[in-house]
């Protein structure tokens, strides 16, 4: 009786040897591929993460930099246009009469300026390219603004002392007034020899002023695109 039994349990052992040779090694096969496949999911999902951060640091950093570089074009664009109509389009005789203070004020204001844009200039130059057509039109402007600023050094002290002149003899002017036209002429002879040394360069600043204005205007239109 005890050999069916045996028979039995050998026929078992054939059919759990079988199941264990044909079957789980398929299994654990199968289990090692989806635990790779998921390790290999969540280290492609990383790396998309990683690269979407880095692209969204890039693009917020190109945004700044863009942002600043309209920036500091618009306020170069500001105290050049200043100082094309405050101080290169004025007509000494309608400064008023307040013995000079005016026209000291005016030349205190015209170094200053000349010093804002050398230094709005500077700016430009961080942020454009050696052969960028508007840093060249900008570096032309400056080199004017320049020599702007010389006639005016070599100039004006005759122009103020002429119209305070001027002014003092309104005041004091006698019966005649013959002083008083002699300091007219005097004041108008400064005017005019002053501008006849400015105005070219007026012209010429008014020309690459205009230009940088077009160029300017195409940039910002194309949102930073340059042609």
């Amino acid at each position: 009786m005890e050999y069916p039994f045996q028979i039995i349990i050998l026929v078992i052992g054939v059919i759990v040897g079988f199941f264990l040779k044909s079957y789980l090694p398929s299994y654990f096969k199968k289990k090692a591929e989806n635990l790779a496949t998921k390790e290999d999911i969540e280290h492609i999902t990383e790396l998309v993460e990683n690269i979407k951060s880095q692209s969204e640091v890039t693009t917020k950093a190109y945004i700044n930099y863009t942002n600043l570089k309209q920036r500091v074009l618009i306020e170069y664009y500001d105290v050049v246009t200043r100082f094309n109509y405050q101080f290169l389009a004025v007509n000494f005789g309608d400064f008023p009469f307040d013995k000079g203070e005016s026209l000291y004020q005016y030349q205190k204001d015209f170094y200053k300026t000349v010093t804002d844009i050398l230094l709005a200039y500077q700016r430009l130059v961080i942020y454009l390219e050696p052969d960028d057509k508007l840093l060249s039109l900008s570096e032309q402007i400056v080199k004017i603004t320049l020599d702007a600023n010389k006639v005016l050094k070599t100039n004006f002290y005759t122009i103020r002392e002429k119209f305070v002149a001027e002014q003092i003899s309104w005041t004091f002017q006698d019966a005649d007034k013959t002083n008083y036209n002699l300091a007219v002429q005097a004041a108008n002879e400064a005017n005019k020899m002053f501008w006849r040394k400015m105005n070219p360069i007026n012209e010429q600043y008014t020309e690459k002023y205009r230009e940088f204005l077009t160029k300017l205007n195409i940039y910002l239109r194309n949102s930073g695109t340059d042609d």
